[in-house]
């Protein structure tokens, strides 16, 4: 049996699918400042397959189904890799505030509140400036706990209240 030591503190918990082992860790190495990336490893031989430069550290367990990686950043930022080569499929700060879930219709996640107008259109944009346009100056956000799915109900956490939200209608419960 082989082990890494990735570096400490760890706020992301590495998750197994299959023979791979996804994690993050910090690396001062990064291009633009980047301090931190996310990894697969081979889960037999420990063998590193692949990393990616993220803008900060992870913010909870990776998320992968199929083919895909999902993690979000303590900067906000929800990511989307490639599961079997690392590649960035998309890297975008909507003031992501909790670990990403995976629902039948699509990716759940919880943001920081941000005080625009337009919130969601204000607070969107792309981020690694070696792919794509500058984006602004990152500010971090305030981690929440990850949002919790039942058969009927959305069940999460603001300012210190646990909501729970009828799934289908929206209905405050």
């Amino acid at each position: 049996m082989r082990s890494w030591w990735l570096g400490s503190p760890q706020l992301a918990t590495p998750v197994v699918t299959g023979d791979t082992v996804y994690t993050s860790y910090p690396d001062s190495g990064g291009p633009d400042g980047a301090g931190f990336v996310l990894a697969a490893f081979a889960l037999k031989t420990g063998k590193p397959l692949w990393r990616s430069w993220i803008d900060s550290e992870v913010n909870a367990t990776p998320v992968v189904y199929r083919d895909r990686v999902y993690v979000a950043s303590l900067l906000g930022t929800l990511y989307t890799f490639g599961a079997g080569t690392g590649k960035v499929i998309a890297a975008i700060n909507n003031r992501v505030a909790t670990p990403p879930v995976i629902t039948a219709r699509g990716l759940l996640f919880g943001r920081a509140e941000i005080h625009r107008d337009n919130n969601l259109l204000a607070s969107a944009y792309h981020v690694l400036p070696a792919f794509e346009e500058a984006s602004p100056e990152p500010q971090a956000v305030i981690r929440k706990p990850r949002p919790l799915l039942t058969a009927e109900r959305l069940i999460t956490v603001e300012d210190g209240v646990v909501m729970a939200t009828h799934r289908h209608t929206g209905q405050s419960l």
